[in-house]
């Protein structure tokens, strides 16, 4: 979009700002803000975890492990639960792990309060004081808001988006969601619903085929082997992370200045951009390079790659009973196979239910013997015809039907398990690309 924009604006040069993402762009509305407490900077939010887990570590017993990732793990959680509005007495304390969740979030949720201000706080702070003239302060001349690359919107937020919507003489929001499919959009689907009460007119558009920015690569995907690629790749020896980015400003001005390759064609890609933005944004200015930080979702968080890499979590994991239910509770999978003549899905619940009570169990053959062995078991007890129950068994009619209905539950069960591994089976096997895509798009299917 911010391409599209600066072609369309023709060589007149470009003042102020063009493309922001949400908190960049709440954070300059708040500065004109009243409210008198400073923004947290979202680096700073680990500290206040850290300090919260120390603080607590003798009261909530759960987390005392401390185990690797966990304080950047609740740095998400917190952030997101804060910024959705979510108070600590909304969060249930039925289990330790609950119990514990509420008071390291109380605790973080205090320290946030001690002089700083947090996501919900500066949402709150906008829906009471923006109005046109602090807008036009801060973004003077500007008449079009243009609302893109969003699947959700926090609630607190949406007051403000109410107040944009007001204030400006046009808007435009682009949303990916398509009515006829509400399982694979149902995450867009709140925001889509708000926009479109408020929307003058809506349009659906679906771009071709060909045109998206990996429409040249495509051909190549699954093809051929890395030594056939005709793009050359260089590798460079970099001390550091301050290291790397400035032998990639460099590079980048070289190709510019003795190839005179354009700048908006060159795109840099980072495993974690929020660990070298701070550098990018020191580095590449010092070598008179522009840039701009392209912030989508989480390439996992997408239907297609989140489904893929579930699948092959699935057989590396060697069909734990957490990567079974990874697979089958994404809403957009939906296994049918044959049943007694007739087509039914294979139930996340259901197998759930059944397995929970296991012991661990992994690989095909396990999961297999344990369902085909429980089969066998309700089979066999229930062709008896001798009559002869355990004395502890009050009612031998009840205790007979319940055997029934469990092997009426386990039949369907079975059949949709064995229909599963049958499907990602030939993912096991070491092989070629090409038949690496053939399997892979044929359990996609």
């Amino acid at each position: 979009m911010r391409r599209r924009l600066l072609a369309a604006g023709g060589p007149a040069p470009v003042v102020g700002h063009l493309a922001l993402d949400l908190d960049h762009f709440v954070a300059t509305l708040y500065t004109l803000c009243p409210d008198g407490n400073s923004p947290l900077p979202p680096c700073a939010h680990r500290l206040l975890v850290e300090d919260a887990l120390a603080a607590c570590a003798e009261t909530t017993p759960y987390f005392s492990r401390r185990s690797a990732g966990l304080g950047q793990g609740l740095t998400r959680l917190f952030r997101t639960l804060e910024e959705t509005g979510t108070r600590p007495e909304n969060l249930s304390r039925d289990t330790q792990r609950g119990a514990d969740l509420h008071a390291l979030y109380t605790a973080y949720l205090e320290r946030l309060a001690a002089g700083w201000t947090g996501s919900a706080g500066r949402f709150d702070a906008l829906s009471r004081h923006l109005d046109s003239w602090i807008f036009n302060r801060l973004f003077p001349g500007v008449d079009l808001l243009v609302l893109c690359g969003f699947t959700a919107l926090p609630t607190p937020f949406l007051p403000v988006l109410d107040t944009l919507l007001a204030i400006l003489p046009e808007s435009i929001a682009l949303l990916d969601y398509d009515e006829s499919r509400p399982q694979l959009f149902s995450r867009v689907r709140p925001l889509y619903e708000f926009l479109s009460q408020r929307a003058s007119r809506s349009s659906s558009f679906q771009p071709p085929p060909s045109h998206h920015p990996a429409a040249q690569l495509e051909p190549l995907l699954f093809t051929r082997s890395q030594a056939d690629l005709e793009s050359p790749v260089t590798r460079l020896a970099c001390t550091d992370r301050l290291d790397e980015v400035a032998a990639i400003a460099r590079h980048i001005r070289r190709l510019h200045q003795a190839q005179q390759v354009d700048l908006a064609q060159i795109r840099v890609s980072f495993r974690n951009l929020d660990r070298y933005a701070p550098l990018v944004e020191e580095v590449l200015p010092r070598h008179g390079l522009p840039f701009h930080f392209s912030r989508g979702r989480p390439l996992s968080s997408t239907p297609v790659v989140g489904t893929v890499l579930a699948l092959l979590d699935l057989v590396l994991e060697r069909y734990s009973r957490p990567a079974l239910l990874r697979l089958l509770c994404l809403p957009w999978i939906c296994l049918r196979f044959p049943f007694e003549g007739r087509q039914i899905e294979l139930s996340a619940a259901a197998f759930d239910a059944w397995a929970r009570n296991l012991p661990p169990t992994t690989g095909r053959r396990g999961w297999l013997e344990a369902i085909g062995g429980r089969t066998a078991y309700l089979e066999r007890e229930l062709s008896r015809d001798d009559g002869l129950v355990s004395e502890e068994i009050d009612d031998p009619q009840a205790w007979r039907d319940a055997l029934r209905d469990d092997l009426a539950a386990l039949r369907p069960l079975q059949s949709g398990i064995e229909a599963l591994f049958a499907l990602v089976q030939p993912l096991e096997r070491r092989q070629t690309l090409p038949s690496f895509r053939r399997h892979l798009l044929h359990a996609l299917g």
